[in-house]
């Protein structure tokens, strides 16, 4: 995209936590400010992701993160998973 720009562009790498940061919100304060439906389809995403992860990661210290994640969220009792 920058190659047919007129002007010069710089793309700066940010995460999650500064991004949050320059808005002057927490992922506390964030969760916090969505509405039920909302928070539901996020834990939901969480829950696809960390299984995704366990099903297919290849990287030995993901898979106990995404277990341990999907224990706080009580996903780790057969739950369906979209």
């Amino acid at each position: 995209m920058a190659d047919h720009m007129c002007l010069h562009v710089d793309v700066t790498p940010i995460n999650t936590d500064e991004l949050l940061a320059r808005a002057g919100m927490t992922p506390e304060s964030l969760v916090a400010s969505l509405s039920p439906i909302e928070r539901d389809q996020l834990r939901q995403d969480c829950i696809n992701a960390c299984t995704d992860a366990v099903r297919y990661s290849e990287d030995p210290a993901v898979v106990p993160t995404a277990e341990r994640t999907l224990r706080k969220l009580g996903a780790d009792n057969g739950q369906r998973v979209q």
